[in-house]
C-alpha cells in the first residue's frame, strides 16, 4: 500500500524553517487580531504583557533581597535577615497569585481564538462549495481532520508567543542590565553561553519540523484508512475483504509508528544530549567565573548569590527564547496543513476572477431552464462532454436525458447546479430556492426523521401532513417503524437506498420546488414504485429533468435529450424514442 497521495500533499518548502513558513503563520494569525470585535482579546494580551513585566520586576527585586538575606546570615544580622526574608516571601506569594490568573487568561484566549479560527475555516470551507471543489480534485487530504485536529495545537502554540518570546526578551534584558552593574565578567560569560545555547537549540530543532509534518501526514493517512473501512463496511463484508483491509491498515499503522519512533529517537539522542551538556556547563560556570573573586575577598557571598540568581534568570530567558523553536517546529505541521486549506480559498477566489472568460456563465432568476451554446468539460479539462448544446425547458415541461454510460448525462446536471462550470456558453436557471436536485444516493442529514423529510427547508409541518406525504411516496409505515417523526437515527445506515430515494421524493412534495433535477433518483426501486413516485412528482406541477438508464421513465417526460459520444446530442420526442428501445 503506497502513501504517495498523502506524501504529495506537501513540498520540501512546507517543512523548511524559512520565509514561507513565517508568511503562512502570519496569514493564519493576522485575521483574528485584525477583526473589529477583537478588543477583548487585545485587553487579555495587554494583561499578559503587563504580567510579564511584573514578573521581571519581581525577579530583580527578589535578587536584591536574596543578596541581603545571604549577607545578613554571614554577618549574623537577624533583624535584616528576617525582614528581607518576610519581604522575599511576600513578594513571591504576590507574584504566585498572578500565575493562575494568567493561566485563566491564556485559556480564555486559546478558546476564543480556536472558536473564531475554526468557524472562519468552516465558513470558507462551505462557502462557494469549496468542500465540493476539494472532493472533486482530491489533492487535499483530510480537510475535515485538518480543521478539527490542527486548529487547537496551532492556536495554543501561537498564543504562547507572549509568554515565551516577549517574556524571554524582557527577563533577559532586565537581568543582564542588573548583572552589568555587578560583574562584567559574569555578564560576558552568560551572554556567550546564552548565544551558544540558542545556536545549538536552533540547529537541533530544524529537523523536527519535517519529522512532525511527516508524522502528522502518516497519522492522517491511518485515520483515512480506518474511515474508509467504516464507510464501505457492507461492501467489504460482501467481498470478505477483511484480510486485505488488515494488510493495508497494518502498512499505514507501521508508517505512523516509524515516524513516531523517528521523533522519539531524535529527541532522546540529540535533545537530551544537548540539554544535559549545556546543563553541566552551566552548573560549573558560575563557580569558575565568580569563585576566585569570592576566595580573594573581592566579592561577598551575598553578591555571589545575587549574581548567580540573575545569571540563572538570564539563562532561563535565553532558554525560553531557544525553546520557542521547538514550539514553532511543533506548530509548523498544523500551520502548513491549515495554510493549505486557506490557500485553496484564495485560489478559488482568484480562479473566480480569472476564469470568467473560460467558464459557463450561469444566471439566476429566470422562469425557465435555458442552455445556449453550452460546451461542457470535466473540471480538469481532460474531456469535452457536450458540444454546443442549446435547449429550453419551460414551466410544465419535462426532459429525460438518456445515453450510454460515460457520455456526461449526470455532468450536465452538475453544470445546471453550477458545480461544474468549465467550458463556455450560458445557462439561465431559476433561483436556487426554486430548484431541488435529487442525486442517486440522497443526502441524509444528522437529525430526526422530520428534518429528513423537510430538508433543506426549516418550515414546520404537522405529523398528519408528513404522514400524507409518506403515503404518496410508498413509505406509509416508516415513521411508525422507527418511533415517529421526531426519532433520531443514523438514517443513511438504517434506511435502504430505495427507502432513501423515496424519502427524497417526499422532500419534493413538501418543499414544492418549481424545477426538480433527478440523477438516477429511482435506480433502487421497482417499476411499480417508480411509477407511483413519478406520478406524485407530476402531481406537484413542477417541471423536471431526469437522468436515467431505464426506458420506463421516458414516458413521464415531454422531451428527450439523447447524449452521444464526443459531445454530440439530439433532441427527440418520447414517442419516437420509447418504441425504438422496446423493439
Amino acid at each position: 500500500m503506497s502513501t504517495s497521495h498523502s506524501q504529495a500533499s506537501f513540498s520540501p518548502d512546507d517543512v523548511r524553517l524559512g520565509k514561507r513558513l513565517f508568511a503562512r503563520l502570519w496569514r493564519l494569525i493576522k485575521p483574528y487580531w485584525a477583526r473589529k470585535a477583537c478588543w477583548k482579546s487585545w485587553l487579555i494580551l495587554l494583561f499578559l504583557l503587563s504580567s510579564i513585566f511584573w514578573g521581571a520586576y519581581t525577579g530583580i527585586v527578589s535578587s536584591y533581597k536574596m543578596k541581603d538575606m545571604t549577607n545578613a546570615l554571614v554577618n549574623h544580622e537577624s533583624h535584616t535577615f528576617y525582614w528581607s526574608l518576610a519581604f522575599f516571601i511576600g513578594l513571591s506569594l504576590l507574584s504566585m497569585l498572578t500565575t493562575p490568573i494568567m493561566q485563566i487568561a491564556e485559556a480564555w484566549l486559546d478558546a476564543d481564538w480556536r472558536k473564531w479560527l475554526t468557524s472562519h475555516l468552516i465558513n470558507n470551507y462551505l462557502a462557494r462549495r469549496t468542500y465540493y471543489h476539494i472532493a472533486v480534485y482530491g489533492d487535499l487530504d483530510n480537510p475535515d481532520q485538518r480543521i478539527q485536529e490542527n486548529v487547537k495545537p496551532f492556536v495554543t502554540s501561537a498564543a504562547s508567543f507572549p509568554s515565551q518570546v516577549v517574556a524571554g526578551f524582557v527577563a533577559s534584558a532586565s537581568s543582564l542590565g542588573t548583572l552589568m552593574t555587578m560583574d562584567v565578567s559574569m555578564l560576558i560569560a552568560v551572554c556567550i553561553y546564552g548565544v551558544v545555547q540558542c545556536v545549538v537549540l536552533f540547529a537541533i530543532n530544524i529537523p523536527p519540523i519535517k519529522q512532525n509534518m511527516e508524522s502528522q501526514i502518516a497519522e492522517a493517512d491511518l485515520r483515512h484508512g480506518l474511515l474508509h473501512v467504516r464507510e464501505n463496511a457492507e461492501a467489504i463484508a460482501f467481498y470478505h475483504g477483511e484480510k486485505q483491509e488488515q494488510e493495508q491498515l497494518a502498512v499505514r499503522l507501521w508508517v505512523a509508528i516509524k515516524k513516531q519512533l523517528k521523533i522519539a529517537y531524535y529527541q532522546a539522542i540529540v535533545y537530551f544530549g544537548a540539554y544535559n551538556i549545556l546543563a553541566v556547563v552551566w552548573t560549573a560556570m558560575p563557580f569558575l567565573v565568580l569563585g576566585p573573586k569570592v576566595l580573594s575577598g573581592d566579592m561577598d557571598l551575598g553578591t555571589l548569590n545575587q549574581a548567580t540568581m540573575l545569571a540563572t534568570m538570564s539563562l532561563g530567558a535565553f532558554r525560553t527564547l531557544a525553546n520557542f523553536l521547538p514550539t514553532i517546529s511543533g506548530a509548523a505541521p498544523q500551520a502548513v496543513r491549515l495554510a493549505h486549506i486557506q490557500e485553496r480559498f484564495a485560489e478559488m477566489d482568484e480562479d473566480a476572477v480569472n476564469s470568467s472568460g473560460h467558464s459557463i456563465q450561469i444566471t439566476r432568476g429566470a422562469d425557465h431552464v435555458r442552455l445556449h451554446d453550452v460546451c461542457l468539460e470535466t473540471p480538469r479539462g481532460e474531456q469535452r462532454l457536450v458540444q454546443h448544446l442549446s435547449l429550453q425547458l419551460d414551466a410544465g415541461q419535462s426532459l429525460s436525458i438518456i445515453g450510454q454510460t460515460g457520455v456526461g448525462k449526470s455532468s450536465l446536471l452538475r453544470a445546471m447546479s453550477a458545480l461544474w462550470t468549465r467550458g463556455s456558453g450560458t445557462i439561465e436557471m431559476p433561483d436556487g430556492e426554486e430548484c431541488l436536485f435529487l442525486p442517486q444516493r440522497p443526502y441524509m442529514t444528522l437529525s430526526d426523521l422530520r428534518t429528513q423529510i423537510i430538508y433543506p427547508s426549516k418550515q414546520y409541518h404537522t405529523d398528519e401532513e408528513l404522514q400524507r406525504v409518506m403515503d404518496h411516496v410508498c413509505l406509509p409505515q416508516l415513521a411508525e417503524k422507527y418511533g415517529g417523526f421526531d426519532a433520531v437515527n443514523d438514517w443513511g445506515r438504517v434506511l435502504s437506498l430505495g427507502e432513501q430515494q423515496r424519502l427524497a421524493f417526499a422532500r419534493v412534495i413538501i418543499n414544492e420546488p418549481r424545477f426538480v433535477f433527478l440523477d438516477e433518483a429511482t435506480s433502487a426501486v421497482d417499476f411499480r414504485t417508480e411509477t407511483a413516485l413519478y406520478k406524485a412528482l407530476a402531481a406537484t406541477g413542477a417541471s423536471f429533468v431526469s437522468v436515467g438508464h431505464r426506458d420506463t421513465i421516458i414516458g413521464f417526460h415531454t422531451q428527450v435529450l439523447e447524449m452521444k459520444a464526443k459531445g454530440e446530442w439530439e433532441l427527440k420526442r418520447p414517442e419516437d424514442i420509447a418504441p425504438q428501445r422496446h423493439s
